[in-house]
């Protein structure tokens, strides 16, 4: 062999030592980046006010689980549905499916449901100053949530109480209710639309206002203590779920927030921390 052969022959095999090599890094660098994911350890949960305490409460199984769990609390449901949907946050617990759907329509997000159906929320019309519903007084002021479909809702659990009139077609169409659709107002009722954060304040200055769930607890009242109350036979649809960033819901992650949300420690608190107003629709407590 002469040496211009030698020569190339060398050539070849230190490119091809070299191809293994960047291969090999390639490879690992593959794996790598797909164990980020799969082997995430830290799990970043948002939440509303006050249900922070179910997962202060099962912090321990997300320890058993093998992950570390970060609590975001966040009082505004759009601002904290727009952090999951950036990605500072994994996932939240703080909505039904029908407002998860109507922020991906308004705010192009690409949110979606991780498990089950997990808690169903009682609604009602409540007041601090007022026991019955006749007691309400002509020209009264009522504080509905602004968001479409607890606005709806909460025009329903108005119509059903004899409060006010809305056309047949409208109130089992698929679409929304609006205070427009309001056709007779036998009290002169003035309707003012707020946040949700805001809901819960508006008892102060009104005769009532329309609460769900843990914002009931919020106010320090109880279920029973509504003057009337949602009791619509699609109110399960209204359920607490969670949600992600599509493409998460697979996740081995995301099974056990829901899981920890199954057992007997988060069913327990959230019957505390709601006065008995947000019950679970699920069978047997881990």
């Amino acid at each position: 062999m002469n040496k211009q052969i030698k020569k190339w022959v060398w050539t070849l095999s230190a490119l091809a030592l070299l191809g293994l090599a960047f291969g090999g890094s390639v490879e690992a660098s593959a794996k790598a980046s797909k164990g980020k994911v799969e082997d995430k350890k830290t799990i970043t949960v948002g939440v509303n006010p006050l249900r922070d305490q179910i997962f202060e409460a099962v912090r321990p199984y997300f320890k058993k689980a093998g992950y570390q769990l970060d609590i975001k609390v966040v009082a505004d449901p759009a601002q904290l549905n727009e952090a999951t949907n950036d990605g500072r946050i994994d996932i939240n617990f703080q909505q039904h499916e029908i407002y998860l759907k109507q922020f991906n329509k308004n705010r192009q997000g690409d949110l979606v449901v991780a498990g089950d159906k997990l808690y169903n929320q009682a609604v009602g019309l409540f007041s601090k100053k007022y026991h019955d519903l006749k007691d309400i007084p002509n020209g009264g002021v009522i504080t509905l949530q602004n968001d479409p479909t607890n606005r709806d809702r909460g025009l329903k659990v108005l119509v059903d109480a004899g409060l006010v009139s809305v056309p047949k077609d409208k109130l089992k169409g698929d679409a929304p209710l609006t205070l427009l659709d309001i056709t007779d107002n036998p009290k002169n009722l003035k309707f003012v639309e707020v946040s949700g954060e805001n809901l819960v304040k508006s008892l102060q200055d009104t005769d009532g206002a329309v609460l769900n769930g843990f914002n009931i607890a919020k106010a320090g009242l109880k279920a029973k203590d509504a003057l009337a109350l949602y009791k619509r036979k699609d109110n399960e649809k209204y359920a607490i779920i969670l949600a992600t960033k599509k493409g998460n819901e697979k996740q081995k992650w995301v099974k056990v927030v829901e899981d920890s949300l199954k057992t007997k420690e988060a069913v327990k608190t959230v019957d505390k921390i709601s006065n008995g107003a947000v019950t679970p629709l699920f069978e047997g407590k881990k």
